[in-house]
């Protein structure tokens, strides 16, 4: 492999890109508004997608649901929001436990619809979403 001649003298090395700061040094801060709610709602989606609704509403408080629905609210996204407020009456039986949790998956891998409400939120909001030096 030749590499060109800006690099010759790195010979061994790979290029470096110096368009943006490098993810060795900073991370994002726990601290903002914006990796707040997406830390909540990620909270809920891991037990949700590892164990379903029967065994979250035995695992996770009220309060980290409503924290996770507040943000549903905030990333813009109601129809989970609105999924997350029945997960005590879903739990009540085998059956509608089956219907949430696929309920649940449909509404997470529908087009994009949270991955795309996430990174619009972030887009529009860059200053809820800060980075920091490790």
């Amino acid at each position: 492999m030749h590499l060109p001649t800006e690099y010759s003298a790195r010979a061994g090395r790979w290029p470096v890109n110096s368009a943006g700061p490098s993810w060795g040094t900073v991370r994002a801060r726990r601290d903002g508004l914006g990796h707040r709610h997406l830390n909540c709602l990620l909270r809920v989606h891991h037990v949700l997608r590892e164990a379903g609704v029967a065994e979250a509403v035995t695992t996770l408080t009220m309060h980290r649901v409503a924290e996770a629905v507040a943000a549903c609210r905030y990333f813009d996204l109601p129809l989970l929001a609105e999924l997350l407020l029945r997960m005590p009456q879903a739990a009540a039986s085998p059956d509608t436990a089956a219907v949430f949790d696929a309920q649940y998956r449909d509404c997470m891998c529908r087009d994009g619809y949270v991955a795309e409400a996430i990174r619009r939120t972030v887009a529009e909001r860059a200053q809820d979403f800060p980075l920091g030096p490790l």
